[in-house]
Parts: structure tokens; sequence; C-alpha cells
């Protein structure tokens, strides 16, 4: 038997608001700041691996954010879908006789 993926309107924007928030918490992270002196190779190897990873960062924030509005808008689709369904099922209803 197949799985089965149960979705609603609602998960959707459940799932869009925890993305948003995961992308503004990630945005707020910052490597901490350099120590030592420039010129010290660890210091050079150090400032460049927090480079690296506010680019990690930074990336991971944008993904989070692209998740967050395709959720949302999936959200708003599948609600209205529903809602046209529903319609449709009421009108089938409407139009077969009674017995």
């Amino acid at each position: 038997m197949a799985d089965v993926l149960h979705v609603s309107d609602e998960g959707l924007q459940v799932l869009a608001a925890h993305c948003g928030k995961v992308s503004a918490e990630l945005m707020a992270a910052t490597p901490p700041p350099r120590g030592g002196l420039p010129i010290q190779a660890t210091s050079g190897a150090v400032g460049a691996a927090h480079a690296a990873l506010g680019g990690a960062i930074a990336a991971l924030a944008r993904r989070a954010q692209a998740s967050a509005v395709k959720s949302a808008a999936a959200a708003a689709e599948f609600a209205l879908t529903d809602a046209d369904g529903a319609q449709q099922a009421a009108a089938i209803g409407d139009s077969v006789p009674q017995v």
C-alpha cells in the first residue's frame, strides 16, 4: 500500500511560519569575532572559516525563507482548491434527484 501524505492549509501555514522563524534566527546568527592579530596564520584561517560559515548561514537562511514563501503560497492554493472542490461537490449533490 502506498504511503499517504495528509496535507491541510493550516499545516502548510504552520510550516511557513516555522521556516520564516528559522530563517530569521539564521540571519541573526553571526560567527564570533576574529581573535588574534591578522598577520598570524591561524587568525587568517579562522577568519576565512568564519567568512565561509557566514556564507553558509546566509544560504541556509535564504533556503528557509524560500520554503516559507512556497509553503504559504501552497497553503493559499490548497485552501482555494479545497473550497472549489467543496462547491463542485455541493453542486453535484444539488443536481442529483432525491429519491
